[in-house]
């Protein structure tokens, strides 16, 4: 799944979401090896320490690898992103 922005999401989608979200919170233990096996590539355009600290220790409490990425040093400030 990509996520990249909550606009394409209908309100039930976005409501489940935050359900799920408060399931997980409630509930850390049943979800420690959900995301086993997996990574997510985190990119952003702009510095946001909180939000990628944020994503990383929440990959790492699923069981998965964050890995960042920074646009600065990429090429991606010469091609488009979906390349």
């Amino acid at each position: 799944m990509h996520l990249v922005n909550f606009k394409d999401l209908s309100g039930q989608e976005i409501e489940a979401l935050v359900d799920k979200g408060i399931e997980v919170k409630h509930n850390p233990e049943e979800f420690s090896h959900a995301l086993e096996g997996e990574s997510a590539a985190l990119v952003f355009q702009k510095t946001s320490t909180r939000t990628r600290v944020a994503f990383e220790v929440a990959m790492t409490q699923l069981g998965g690898h964050g890995l960042f990425i920074d646009w600065r040093t990429t090429n991606f400030t010469l091609a488009d992103v979906g390349d």
